[in-house]
């Protein structure tokens, strides 16, 4: 099982560089989004379902049974609903920082209801914010580390000074 595991844990890192590469083409080329598709309904399924096979039948000695064990991956778990809380916060600051304004989310995708020349401003206005999402102008690309290590931070700095004093005063 554990070299079966290891294929199947490098199996899906192929799959996702190749559907990375495939929507960053797809992206300079004036296409769609591939990755969206993709991610939702098969990478994480197949990771996760990577993750459960390598930890239930390898009996502790598959490469991703060892890495979960692993000080740094147990303390990213320690942390894990201070990230989760802390992570779109920072997100919407880093996007008013970046865009001088709070970005106004889109009430429609369907910017056709807008049909008549009267109201040709509102389509321009609705297909301008519906290319800000399709074209990800939201974060670039290089604030994607940056957020991560700022969430991560906070998200240590929550844990320590705030989750666990109160896990240890109610001994929760």
């Amino acid at each position: 099982w554990p070299s079966i595991a290891f294929y199947s844990s490098l199996y899906c890192l192929l799959i996702t560089l190749g559907a990375f590469v495939l929507d960053t083409i797809s992206r300079l080329t004036g296409g769609g989004d591939i990755l969206g598709c993709l991610w939702l309904q098969a990478i994480i399924p197949m990771m996760q379902l990577d993750v459960v096979v390598s930890i239930s039948n390898a009996k502790g000695q598959s490469i991703v049974s060892t890495v979960l064990r692993s000080p740094k991956i147990k303390s990213l778990g320690d942390i894990s609903m201070c990230l989760y809380l802390i992570h779109l916060p920072v997100l919407y600051y880093f996007c008013f920082i970046i865009h001088g304004s709070y970005l106004q989310w889109p009430d429609t995708f369907d910017c056709s209801q807008y049909d008549s020349v009267s109201q040709q401003s509102q389509y321009n206005q609705c297909n301008n914010e519906v290319s800000k999402f399709n074209n990800a102008l939201l974060i670039p690309e290089w604030a994607i580390p940056a957020l991560a290590v700022i969430s991560i931070m906070i998200a240590n700095g929550l844990f320590y000074f705030v989750e666990l004093p109160v896990i240890r005063k109610y001994k929760i």
